[in-house]
């Protein structure tokens, strides 16, 4: 943000105004995210399976996010959004994609330099479930698992269930 001014108060004023309209833009999109109704999927269209992991995954991410509320992974180099992080990389393997157990809260940075180093990541899974989780994951990982419109369905409301419950405890 650039001031035209070098007068204190008026450039008090633009920060006011501006922070004003970034609580306004963010209260606007936090009430369409609450109205965002689900898209109706038919399960004989051809875009169903699609639509439907789209309804599993922003449902999944959410509950990850509210779930751990900070980044998991934590340092002075935090910044950015809050993303959902697989432990797996999900174009490798379907089987763990809506795993709980295996998807943590990371700012931006930890989680695309964790595709190079997973060894925070992977202490932090560590200090959680104990030694050899990691391991006994992987091995799951690369098995074969296809998901059904229906159990894809079933797992957006799911998750969208422990959303709401989480959204209500607060």
């Amino acid at each position: 943000m650039s001031f035209l001014t070098d007068d204190p108060e008026k450039q008090r004023r633009q920060v006011r105004r501006w922070q004003k309209t970034q609580e306004e833009s963010r209260a606007r999109y936090a009430l369409k995210m609450q109205q965002r109704k689900p898209v109706p999927i038919d399960s004989a269209s051809k875009n169903a399976f699609p639509q439907a992991i789209h309804e599993a995954d922003y449902w999944c991410r959410k509950y990850i996010r509210l779930r751990d509320r900070f980044c998991v992974t934590p340092s002075r180099e935090c910044y950015g959004q809050l993303e959902a992080s697989h432990l797996y990389s999900i174009s490798t393997g379907i089987a763990l994609r809506f795993d709980d157990r295996v998807i943590f809260a990371q700012c931006s940075f930890h989680n695309q330099s964790h595709d190079r180093d997973q060894r925070s990541l992977r202490k932090y899974v560590e200090q959680l479930y104990g030694p050899g989780f990691y391991e006994r994951m992987k091995e799951e990982h690369f098995l074969y698992k296809k998901f059904t419109v229906k159990e894809l369905l079933g797992i957006a409301q799911g998750y969208k269930d422990k959303v709401m419950e989480l959204q209500n405890q607060e």
